[in-house]
């Protein structure tokens, strides 16, 4: 079996981490800035993509604000949180997550 490795990430040990479970599991922590910034590199994904992803928007450059600020240093004036909705829809388009109708009648 092979596996994606991009920058010393293994993707193996991403899906282990504590962001990637379900915001009602105790273990759930929010993801870093790191942690998207790790699953953009993963998937050779750019801000722009991401954007498209999760329908943020875009600049005229083709860029997106709105990803700028969820990558940014956690330190930095300017970062904000990624919202869990954009998160995971992230995660489920990377094939690490997968949702069902029936893990929506489990959650609920």
């Amino acid at each position: 079996m092979t596996v994606k490795k991009i920058r010393n990430i293994d993707i193996v040990e991403f899906k282990k981490r504590p962001c990637v479970r379900h915001n009602l599991d105790e273990f759930y922590q929010p993801p870093s800035s790191k942690d998207l910034r790790d699953l953009i590199s993963i998937m050779h994904w750019n801000y722009a993509d991401v954007a498209k992803l999760v329908g943020v928007s875009l600049t005229s450059k083709g860029s997106s604000a709105t990803v700028q600020r969820w990558c940014s240093p956690e330190s930095s004036g300017d970062y904000r949180k990624i919202p869990f909705s954009a998160w995971r829809l992230l995660l489920a388009y990377a094939d690490i997550i997968a949702v069902s109708s029936r893990q929506a009648q489990e959650l609920l």
